[in-house]
């Protein structure tokens, strides 16, 4: 016998090709649900850190905002008082349509 024949013999009563061809099949499966699942879970920490991210961001976003909010409420309060200032200067020096008794307490 030649190799050939030896060859068509084993295949002639050997196992169906079927049968070969379902563990080569199965192991695909196996290595591409492994890799599905490597990837949902990478997606998952992501989309966690991404979380975080966003929630940092939001925080600073809301500092920034209140500390705006306290710089205008001083340079308002600021502007106020220079006005009241230059008022009460006007109104103490001399001016005639108020009386000497506002102008006395203008002084004050």
């Amino acid at each position: 016998m030649e190799a050939h024949e030896i060859a068509e013999t084993i295949h002639e009563h050997g196992e169906p090709e079927e049968a070969h061809a379902a563990p080569t099949h199965d192991m695909f499966r196996r290595l591409t649900a492994i890799y599905v699942g490597v990837v949902a879970m990478m997606l998952a920490i992501a989309g966690l850190g991404g979380a975080e991210a966003s929630k940092e961001m939001l925080n600073a976003n809301i500092h920034a905002s209140d500390t705006y909010a306290f710089y205008q409420a001083k340079n308002i309060r600021q502007t106020l008082y220079q006005i009241s200032a230059a008022e009460l200067e006007l109104l103490a020096g001399g001016g005639t349509a108020i009386s000497p008794n506002h102008s006395a307490k203008a002084a004050e």
